[in-house]
């Protein structure tokens, strides 16, 4: 993986929080189980072809991956990072529930897992 300098984590407040997973697959993952604003994110996706993470604000008994709708998916371009600074935050009433997959809705993980990094705030 390159090395990737992250500007939007330099100043993070302390009322922010980091979430990072080195291994991110269709196995869902739990960033935080209390409602809070998704303030940005550095995603790398390691493969060949393009790699969705699929956001759900839910907790994580209440998701199931390839059959609960996400609240929204992004597409990670192949062997490619995507840093996004999101200033007034996506606000998840919940939490945040992530997976890793190669359709926006699916079930399937890919080949080498996604490493992700998220900033939020309560």
């Amino acid at each position: 993986m390159p090395s990737v300098a992250f500007p939007m984590f330099r100043q993070v407040a302390a009322l922010h929080a980091l979430y990072s997973n080195t291994a991110l697959g269709s196995t869902k993952a739990v960033p935080t189980a209390a409602p809070v604003s998704l303030k940005g994110w550095h995603i790398f996706n390691p493969n060949g072809s393009v790699t969705y993470i699929q956001f759900f604000d839910a907790l994580t008994g209440d998701v199931t991956v390839g059959t609960t709708a996400p609240t929204f998916a992004i597409g990670i371009a192949a062997n490619a990072p995507v840093t996004l600074n999101l200033d007034s935050g996506i606000r998840f009433a919940t939490g945040i529930v992530v997976a890793a997959t190669t359709t926006p809705t699916g079930s399937t993980g890919p080949g080498t897992a996604v490493v992700m990094t998220l900033i939020y705030e309560p």
